[in-house]
């Protein structure tokens, strides 16, 4: 029914890519370069449970019809991740307080690889943490602040190289080595 609600310009038509149950809670998504897409399920809100239960679920068109068919947790236990976007081989994924890399080494359609690229992002409200993330024309990926703020870092380094992001949205090189 909700389809002929949209109105589309002559020549183009909308179809259904996805939906359940191969996804669930879907807030953000993400295309690599074969045409996969990356989906960011934040089954956890807006509960607070023990364990986080925000998951990335990586969808595949097996029969090349346009429409996913296959669903793989890519990577889950996240605490309401809120943003995702392809790069080097993998994601970056923000679930507050880090941005982390996910990637998958052995082509099984699931992170081998979880690493924190950045931390501090605060945490607060669900509805308030870092997300957004899109490449600019200068091919650093930018990112909304929230309005949560936060003292940024990367994990390994000390607390005084932090950089404040408190009232202003940010950007990092894919590479993560810029912030």
């Amino acid at each position: 029914a909700a389809m002929k609600k949209f109105q589309v310009k002559k020549g183009f038509r909308l179809e259904l890519a996805a939906a359940e149950p191969l996804v669930a809670s879907p807030i953000a998504m993400a295309f690599d370069e074969n045409g996969r897409l990356f989906v960011v399920e934040m089954r956890d809100y807006p509960l607070r449970t023990k364990q986080p239960l925000g998951k990335i679920k990586l969808l595949t068109d097996t029969d090349g019809d346009g429409r996913f068919d296959k669903a793989t947790v890519f990577a889950d236990g996240l605490p309401w991740p809120t943003g995702v976007i392809w790069a080097n081989g993998g994601v970056f994924v923000a679930a507050s307080p880090d941005i982390l890399f996910f990637k998958d080494k052995d082509g099984d359609g699931k992170a081998d690889i979880r690493n924190p690229l950045f931390t501090g992002f605060r945490q607060g409200n669900q509805q308030h943490r870092v997300n957004g993330f899109d490449y600019g024309l200068d091919n650093w990926i930018y990112g909304a602040n929230g309005r949560s703020d936060g003292l940024i870092r990367r994990p390994d380094d000390p607390p005084e190289k932090a950089v404040s992001i408190r009232g202003r949205d940010f950007r990092f090189t894919p590479d993560g080595r810029q912030f």
